[in-house]
């Protein structure tokens, strides 16, 4: 059976979770024209990228809020919040950032006259790895079949967590075991997982 990976909330830092491939295409989409036409030294640039992170912040709050007809031309956390939900009416629905009117052009928009929604996350296990993140946008794998097959990859899975939490404790921050299989779960190495206080996320 597979785990689902499910968040209670949604939070302003979510907005800043991208696919690198992502970042370089929407941002040289959005900025090439505007270096382009008033040069890189324009204050328009900065303008534009304060606009992009508080924007990210503001639709990916955990408020809930209504922005009434606004919703039809601006997205805020209402409408984007849905794009996050566990919800199967969602999964290709509400993809605009700013301007919420792609998605009703389009036929994408989704906003029912309900709360926000009560789960966000994944309906599929997705890697907790950042690389594998990202070959997981192109290629679909799964981290306990690499742990089983690959003993190269168990070792790289379970020193990351080491070098993590050797930063943490020279941070003064507590421990994670976020990285860690839970017990009797396939490929988990009993010698090998360190020792780690629990961290709720």
């Amino acid at each position: 059976m597979r785990r689902t990976i499910r968040t209670r909330k949604l939070d302003w830092l979510a907005g800043t979770r991208s696919h690198s491939l992502e970042i370089l295409i929407n941002q040289t989409i959005e900025f090439a024209p505007i270096i382009l036409l008033l040069g890189p030294n324009s204050p328009v640039v900065a303008i534009k990228a304060l606009i992009d992170a508080v924007w990210g912040m503001w639709i990916h709050s955990n408020i809930d809020v209504k922005s009434g007809k606004l919703q039809y031309v601006i997205n805020g956390p209402e409408m984007h919040q849905r794009h996050h939900a566990n919800d199967r009416a969602v999964f290709y629905a509400n993809y605009s950032t700013k301007f919420a009117i792609w998605d009703w052009l389009f036929g994408t928009a989704y906003l029912p006259g309900r709360k926000k929604p009560a789960e966000f996350g994944l309906y599929y296990d997705y890697p907790k790895d950042y690389f594998l993140q990202h070959l997981f946008a192109v290629k679909k794998l799964d981290e306990q079949q690499l742990m089983r097959k690959y003993s190269w990859f168990r070792v790289y899975y379970f020193s990351r967590l080491r070098v993590t939490n050797w930063i943490s404790a020279r941070l003064g921050l507590r421990k994670i075991d976020g990285l860690v299989p839970k017990e009797g779960q396939p490929g988990t190495p009993v010698k090998e997982r360190p020792v780690v206080e629990s961290v709720e996320n």
